[in-house]
């Protein structure tokens, strides 16, 4: 009678385990469409600096990232892990617009160019581009990208709602 028991127990654990969750949130990215590798160089606000050449990269999880990095342009690759965009900062909020959202975690993001022009992205101007990453006015484009991570007795599934500015 107890193995009956102790086996109907585990049959309903199992059933009740075996779920699917899906989570949901915001990524903002820069992206290369220049024709050449570029240097990005993170100023994060006070809260979100750590170690040395680290910010943290989500307001949810212990994600850090460099604050300083390069990226590719689309048609180049340095090496597998090196892409033509990267992703800045992940967040829960789901309504929130990409230009506040980087506003709230960068106090400013340098980049140079392969000629050694420097855009300076600042909150109240830009130097050397035409375009404010940290402006209403900002062209980002958004996407969605899905992600499946299943794990022993649960599929969690992760939808993220992407907005990436673009450096030409």
């Amino acid at each position: 009678m107890k193995i009956k028991i102790g086996v109907c127990l585990a049959v309903v654990l199992v059933i009740f385990s075996c779920t699917t969750i899906t989570n949901k949130e915001t990524a903002i990215y820069i992206e290369n469409a220049t024709s050449d590798v570029i240097s990005v160089m993170l100023y994060p606000n006070v809260e979100y600096q750590n170690y040395r050449d680290w910010y943290n990269a989500s307001d949810y999880s212990g994600a850090f990232s460099p604050s300083n990095f390069q990226l590719t342009n689309s048609n180049e690759q340095i090496g597998y892990d090196q892409e033509n965009e990267q992703e800045l900062f992940r967040s829960k909020c789901l309504a929130i617009e990409p230009y506040v959202l980087a506003q709230e975690i960068f106090d400013s993001i340098y980049v140079t160019l392969a000629d050694g022009r420097v855009i300076k992205f600042r909150h109240d101007t830009v130097i050397g581009y035409s375009d404010n990453l940290f402006s209403k006015e900002s062209a980002w484009k958004n996407s969605i990208k899905n992600y499946d991570m299943p794990t022993m007795f649960r599929k969690i599934f992760l939808e993220s709602y992407c907005f990436t500015f673009t450096i030409r």
